[in-house]
């Protein structure tokens, strides 16, 4: 009888001694850590009624609903600052956008307004566009280089300043400023915007290749005609690159007008990501957000030939210019798909908004004490920064 009690510690003991060698053996372990409670919605700020982006998200939501039976609520709004602002002030959970949450966190552009400043904007989920996001014209415009924008009639799109900053950097590729052209400001994006240059109240606007208003443009009277970029012309794409550094020359064959048989050297960027206020959404729901998204990709990733892009794996792989919610790190390590990689960056980009929102801080100080109007304060900010921080942040290794 002592021999068989024996026996059966001794078995205990051994089967303890495994479990805790194979859970020391495993990095990630999913069993470590309980799932956090589900939530029944998760909110976004998108883009407009009728777009491929709204399509897009739909999509996605419907595939989260089919698998988690959680609700996905996008709210249509014009243009990134504005999308960026529902989740700042908690209309929504987290903000769809993309480039516009890097200026944010870097507090440029529109951003380096007394009102915002460098902002600490964590993501959630991050894409890579598989179609362009470049320049288009009507097709029978006569705009077939950056250089024919010369006297032509350009947005200066507002509150949207990745899209604005794309139209610039087109005339900085052909040597061109707003002094050679004719500027038309619009007020939203893509409605204002896209809209103008279908009805040809402006001559070029930058456009996703999937996009409704693409195929709209390209099936109409007029055509569409995307400006080329060639990878050959390096000046070119260095003009391009010092005002939108987070782009990447693309081999386009998705999108209107776009194939295998008729591809055309254009460009892309990671879009979108999905960003929010760290204060305003805990790790519980951030960790849901990354999960429901990827663990339903197999439910809507046939929808579009865009969908592609939501592929975290792949997505992953790409250079990253965004922090991550600490939520969505939680579950990104569960699966295996967080490396030293991510960590080294995202320690990088942690300690860089740190020391500008120390910055920020110090120069706001300073401006009031020297009584600098609110509507100088952003020239003088982005002086003060230059100076500290001069260039773009630059991705990880």
């Amino acid at each position: 009888m002592k021999r068989k009690r024996l026996l059966t510690k001794l078995c205990i003991v051994s089967l303890t001694l495994t479990l805790l060698a194979v859970t020391l053996a495993t990095p990630y372990p999913v069993s470590a850590t309980q799932t956090p409670p589900k939530p029944e919605m998760i909110s976004t700020s998108g883009y407009g009624v009728g777009g491929a982006a709204y399509a897009i998200f739909a999509a996605v939501g419907e595939g989260m609903l089919k698998k988690f039976g959680i609700r996905f609520r996008q709210s249509p709004v014009a243009t990134g600052v504005s999308r960026l602002l529902a989740a700042r002030v908690g209309q929504t959970d987290v903000a769809g956008t993309s480039l516009d949450t890097f200026f944010a966190i870097e507090g440029l552009y529109d951003f380096a307004d007394f009102a915002w400043g460098p902002q600490p904007i964590r993501i959630t989920y991050q894409c890579v566009k598989v179609d362009p996001y470049a320049m288009a014209t009507r097709g029978d415009s006569g705009i077939k280089t950056f250089a024919d924008l010369k006297g032509r009639k350009v947005p200066k799109i507002l509150a949207s300043p990745n899209s604005d900053l794309m139209v610039q950097a087109s005339l900085a590729w052909a040597g061109l400023t707003y002094d050679d052209v004719t500027v038309v400001e619009t007020t939203s994006y893509p409605s204002g915007t896209l809209k103008a240059l279908l009805d040809g109240t402006i001559d070029i606007a930058p456009m996703a290749g999937g996009a409704s208003y693409a195929h709209q443009l390209a099936s109409g009277p007029h055509g569409l005609h995307w400006i080329p970029m060639p990878l050959e012309n390096k000046q070119g794409w260095k003009k391009w690159l010092k005002l939108c550094p987070t782009y990447f020359p693309q081999e386009s064959t998705i999108g209107a007008g776009l194939s295998k048989d008729n591809p055309q050297p254009l460009t892309s960027y990671i879009w979108p990501v999905f960003g929010c206020y760290p204060d305003r959404i805990n790790e519980d729901k951030a960790y849901w957000i990354t999960k429901a998204i990827w663990e339903s990709y197999s439910l809507y990733k046939d929808i579009s030939e865009l969908m592609p892009a939501w592929n975290l794996e792949q997505a992953l792989k790409q250079p990253c210019w965004y922090p991550w919610h600490e939520g969505s790190i939680k579950y990104l390590k569960e699966i295996g798909l967080w490396t030293d990689r991510h960590e080294r960056n995202q320690k990088k980009m942690l300690e860089r908004w740190a020391a500008l929102r120390g910055l920020w801080d110090d120069v706001v100080a300073e401006a009031a004490e020297k009584g600098v109007h609110h509507k100088k304060f952003p020239e003088y900010w982005l002086k003060k920064r230059a100076e500290k921080f001069p260039g773009f942040w630059q991705p990880m290794d």
